[in-house]
């Protein structure tokens, strides 16, 4: 008996039972397959329930058929219905969508253009504001005032609030803002301040002082000079084709048609859902949600709501659902990388859950959220476009502050092959991939562009405190054409803080585009410790391929930097000075950080930057091993390192004080094995960075770029 009972419990373990299908499909083509026994997701979902209450145990499959299907409130699921999938039949193009189709009551006339009118259903609005709506599947533009985001004005002054650095009001230039323009309680300011580009909705007007009250302060970081100002929903700056201006007192919206738009033959769509589908545990018993995957369908139409900041997430409907952590602000009030966005599509206190072969668009918030407890989960080869933040969340609980969450840690989350583009409609500061309080996760082959932040960002705490992070791996991506010089500080890939064991390699950045200053390929933000950056391939940046604001006992090996606007290589801050969340007696660090066996190809810049002397330290940097080249100068005259005064951080024309070419540089201790030689690239003009069969790179043992250069970004599946 013994033995039957282990044989049957190998045989289960080996082979596991097939699961229930239910198919599912849209009314109008049920007829297509007998076996179809639902017409919507809300029925696919009670005749789960239904057999799972006969069948215990069993594992289910709801299969839908090509068409949409309208979401009129989140998918929602918990533990009873784990061991679930959704997905589309072979071949088929299945759509979940959170929108409403507005009919169109008829046309006006609105500074001097005829224009279509709708009413707008109140589950479209939040906070007396409408930030979406589309037209054929194209996002709309808010009537805003300028309407190019270069060239933004800025205030005159910036008031300070109650709270220590916070504003609450500014005060405007003559000509920027026009307190007559209608119904100045819709209109929504979004303020451009290095790397954060918040909305702050009116308050009050004080026309005889030119100034704005905002209705919550905002902290900003910039001077009013560099923080850029641009008024959106303004019924006056409704002039182009493509536009619209909602009207929250008359609950009208007036839209500008493209040509050939007529009311007759177009879609008018806006979102009404917060959440388009949400998995979540049941904390307070300790059960997870696991086992449900989203394989092939398409999600779009959702994330209304506005943040406030706080440590849950806010979305329209929230009340309706478990309340969902938001670690990014129960720490840190925090704007940057717009991290109190939820996403569209979230998973919390779940484990084994899967999201792949999905598109998820048209939609504001993040596409993919793993937030608190989340475990051993992948979301991979995904489309996201369109989204008014960013890509994916990977985001728990910060153990160090709160020990009491432990089962709400997250961790073991792969995020691959997804293609994340064109987003950051709404929240302008949104990354592709963003980790926050998480370890163990492995983000590659990665394909980022588009954005205007930055593509892959890991971390969440500024200085040496201890945090929950580490030992994610970020290799194999390929990033570019972020910034899109509208925001600031920024890097293609962005650490943060201590990470011991964390890895960034085989990564292809470029053309990173910066506003004021911090256009950077990788970057090491504040504290950032015992990383390892290697064989990445780096160029085409407004300031440096590596930037290390200020850190320790990093390592940069092995990689290739080459043409960027400023220096290849920088250091920001000295580091026996900078102890920012430091707890313990004694000197916290051996090294700046360790850089050697890189290529370094410039075009007449110098390589290397440092705004402090002790910087230039052998005691604080490890410089060796290296390979440099200048397209415009011999060894004798090409500059290896400056020295520039700090105020150059954010301000152009500091004046260098120290310049070290290669023999000056070395009579301080560095690179006395690294050499000023042509690396043998293919074509670096055409940026063709292969080595040549022959490359003095190659034979001298250096990285071969070949390896990230042909394989970084989507990989080809099998």
């Amino acid at each position: 008996m013994k033995t039957s009972s282990l044989f049957l419990a190998m045989l289960l373990t080996t082979f596991s039972l097939p699961a229930a299908e239910i198919f599912v499909a849209p009314p109008a083509t049920v007829q297509k397959d007998p076996k179809v026994v639902a017409t919507s997701v809300a029925d696919a979902l009670k005749t789960a329930k239904n057999h799972r209450a006969k069948h215990p145990g069993e594992a289910i499959d709801l299969v839908f058929h090509a068409g949409v299907y309208p979401l009129t409130e989140t998918i929602y699921l918990t533990p009873e219905l784990n061991d679930l999938t959704f997905r589309a039949a072979p071949g088929e193009r299945v759509i979940f969508d959170g929108g409403a189709k507005l009919q169109c009551k008829g046309s006006a006339r609105l500074n001097g253009r005829e224009v279509l009118v709708f009413d707008v259903p109140k589950a479209a609005i939040c906070d007396g504001f409408l930030d979406q709506f589309y037209v054929n599947g194209i996002r709309a533009e808010v009537a805003r005032t300028p309407k190019s985001y270069q060239d933004l004005p800025h205030p005159e002054k910036l008031l300070p609030g109650a709270v220590e650095q916070e504003q609450d009001a500014l005060v405007y230039r003559g000509g920027d803002f026009n307190p007559a323009w209608y119904n100045l309680a819709g209109i929504d300011v979004q303020l451009f301040s290095h790397w954060i580009a918040p909305h702050v909705p009116l308050a009050q007007v004080i026309a005889a002082e030119r100034e704005i009250r905002f209705k919550d302060p905002v902290k900003l970081w910039s001077i009013p000079a560099q923080t850029g100002m641009i008024f959106r929903n303004v019924r006056e700056a409704l002039t182009e084709k493509g536009e619209y201006y909602f009207d929250n007192q008359k609950m009208e919206l007036y839209y500008v048609p493209r040509d050939g738009e007529t009311a007759g033959s177009m879609e008018a769509v806006v979102s009404v859902n917060g959440l388009l589908f949400l998995a979540a545990g049941d904390e307070a018993n300790g059960k997870k949600v696991s086992g449900i995957t989203i394989d092939g369908i398409t999600f779009r139409h959702g994330g209304v709501g506005r943040p406030d900041y706080k440590s849950l997430y806010r979305f329209s409907g929230a009340e309706k659902y478990p309340a969902l952590h938001n670690e990014f602000n129960r720490i840190k009030k925090s704007r940057q990388a717009a991290c109190y966005a939820p996403a569209v599509i979230a998973f919390q206190h779940a484990d084994k859950c899967r999201v792949v072969n999905c598109r998820v668009e048209h939609s504001n918030f993040y596409a993919i959220g793993a937030l608190s407890g989340v475990t051993a989960s992948e979301f991979s080869h995904n489309v996201i476009t369109d989204m008014g933040a960013g890509g994916v969340i990977v985001n728990g609980v910060n153990l160090e502050k709160t020990p009491q969450f432990a089962h709400l840690l997250t961790e073991n989350v792969s995020v691959l092959d997804n293609h994340v583009y064109d987003c950051g409609k709404f929240d302008f500061a949104a990354v592709g991939i963003l980790i926050g309080f998480a370890r163990g996760n492995l983000v590659e082959h990665n394909l980022i562009h588009d954005l205007y932040y930055s593509g892959i960002s890991a971390g969440w705490n500024w200085g040496y405190a201890p945090a929950t992070g580490g030992e994610n791996r970020i290799g194999f991506n390929h990033v570019y054409n972020i910034g899109k010089k509208t925001l600031s500080d920024m890097g293609g890939i962005y650490l943060l803080g201590i990470q011991p064991g964390t890895r960034v390699y085989n990564n292809h950045v470029h053309d990173v585009s910066s506003r004021y200053y911090g256009g950077w390929a990788l970057y090491a933000d504040g504290g950032s410790s015992h990383e390892v950056w290697e064989r990445n391939v780096c160029y085409d940046c407004d300031c440096n391929a590596f930037h290390q604001n200020y850190g320790r006992e990093n390592t940069v090996r092995d990689n290739v930097f080459a043409f960027c606007g400023e220096e290849l290589a920088r250091i920001s801050l000295c580091e026996a000075s900078m102890k920012e969340g430091y707890r313990f007696p004694g000197k916290n660090f051996s090294h700046d950080f360790n850089f050697y066996r890189n290529v370094l190809l410039s075009d007449g810049k110098p390589f290397f930057r440092a705004s402090f002397l002790e910087n230039f330290d052998k005691k604080e940097l490890f410089w060796e091993c290296n390979l440099y080249f200048d397209l415009k100068h011999d060894a004798a005259d090409a500059i290896i390192a400056v020295k520039l005064l700090r105020a150059d951080r954010t301000l152009p024309g500091a004046d260098a004080i120290v310049k070290d070419d290669l023999a000056q540089w070395q009579k301080k201790g560095h690179d006395l094995h690294s050499a000023f030689s042509d690396p043998g690239f293919v074509d670096p003009a055409k940026r063709d960075f292969h080595l040549k069969p022959d490359a003095l790179a190659r034979r001298f043992g250096f990285f071969d770029p070949a390896e990230t250069l042909d394989q970084a970004g989507l990989e080809k599946r099998k």
